[in-house]
Order: C-alpha cells, then structure tokens, then sequence
C-alpha cells in the first residue's frame, strides 16, 4: 500500500486487512525492516520531500534485499494469506518493489491536495536543521504540494499498462462508500468474496469491525480516484506554482 502522507492509507489498509485472507504488520513495514532506506532525515516527520535528491538517486541505483525484508517481516507472514505491507516510502520505490518481489499488487490511495497539506500540518511540524532552515515550526503549503506531486507524479511515471499491478482508490469516494471500494480493491487483489456489511459508520467483514468517520462533505467524492484525474490535478497544481 502506498500513497502521500494523510491521505488515507491507514484506514484503506485497516479496512482490506478485515478480509480473513490478509495478515498485516502492525506498523509500517519500512519501519520493521533494515532491507530499506528511511527518507525522514532531513525534514523531520511527513516530509520525505527533504530528502528528494537521495529517493531519486535510490530510485536509480538501489536494489531492495528481499531476503533481509522478508526475514525482519516473518512474525507477520503467513504461508496461507496474503502480506500485506503499507508504508508511505513504497510510493517512491515501485519499481525496486516489482523486481524484489515477484507478483506484487499496489493499493494506491489518492486525497485532494488540500487535505492532505492539512492534515500533515496538523499533525507535524519540522525538526532540527530543516526547522532551522525553514524559520518556522511549521511546514510551507508550497513545500507541502511539491511533495504531494512529486509522490502521485512518480507513481504515473512508474504505471506498466502490461502489468496492470497498481490500482488507484480515492479517500474521499472510500469515505463515501466504502463497502463498494473495499469489494473493488478485494477484486483487484484477486481475494475469495465474504460476507462485507456497512451500517452505522461501522464496516464488517467476515465478522470483524472497523468504524470509519462520517464523510463531512460530499464534495470531491469522485476527485482522484483514476490515473487521467490524478494527472488533470497534477497538472493543474503545476501551471499555479
């Protein structure tokens, strides 16, 4: 699973790990593992964007050791269900992903722009010499939308129409119906159908609950959720900047 920060991933990645077919590392697997880079050095909690020249230079010449991730993964893997791994740091590292890891599927969760510069704000701030460099406590909107494209701009650089192994769901359409986005994605990953329930802000999948948030406004409910709106919204951010 994959995406910007506080777009959505977490609860996405809650709601598919319901179905009685999936196990799941309790955090972010890039976390539980030394087989990858960390990329929130520089910049402090959700913005990896600081560390832009070393993801881009990773993203030429680093391989992932898929035996070290497997290894430091195996109290979470079970030989009967599928893995599944989110961390925000895969969005930079398809590729790498497809030749580590033969038959990987991506969940890639999609929010509008302004929400997720919100949300990172509200939850982070700049730390140590970045927080020096910038003059603040608080991270710069530009700065924040330069990260939001420079996620969703690498992962349509990294689309194989032949492989077809990337799917785009959309938080705000989630947040609207999630019972029809979760079966969509559990289509995609070519997961057995279950009993699937959504009733008072709670979803049920065979027996076990997730409660989501309400959706506040019903704006948007279709913003980002295929390739051609994620690069109208691209576009459009670049031509104000």
């Amino acid at each position: 699973m994959l995406g910007c920060y506080n777009s959505g991933t977490t609860v996405i990645k809650d709601a598919i790990a319901l179905h009685p077919d999936m196990s799941v590392a309790p955090v972010e697997g890039d976390l539980l593992t030394e087989a990858y880079s960390h990329y929130e050095v520089t910049g402090g909690a959700r913005c990896m964007y600081a560390d832009a020249i070393q993801i881009m230079h990773e993203r030429k010449y680093t391989e992932i050791n898929a035996e070290q991730a497997i290894s430091d993964w195996r109290p979470w893997i079970h030989s009967d269900k599928f893995f599944l791994e989110k961390s925000i740091s895969n969005t930079l590292r398809i590729n790498s992903l497809r030749k580590a890891f033969s038959d990987t599927k991506f969940i890639c969760v999609t929010r509008n722009v302004e929400g997720v510069v919100r949300g990172i704000n509200k939850r982070s701030s700049p730390s140590g010499i970045f927080a020096h460099i910038l003059g603040d406590n608080k991270y710069p909107t530009n700065l924040l939308i330069r990260q939001w494209l420079m996620f969703y701009s690498l992962v349509l650089n990294d689309l194989d129409n032949k492989k077809a192994d990337i799917y785009f769901v959309s938080y705000e359409k989630f947040l609207s119906s999630p019972e029809c986005e979760v079966t969509k994605m559990f289509t995609f990953l070519g997961l057995a159908s279950t009993e699937l329930d959504y009733e008072n802000s709670t979803l049920c999948i065979g027996g076990r609950m997730l409660h989501l948030r309400e959706q506040s406004h019903k704006k948007n409910i279709d913003y980002l959720d295929t390739t051609n709106k994620v690069m109208f919204e691209i576009n459009k951010i670049k031509r104000k900047l």
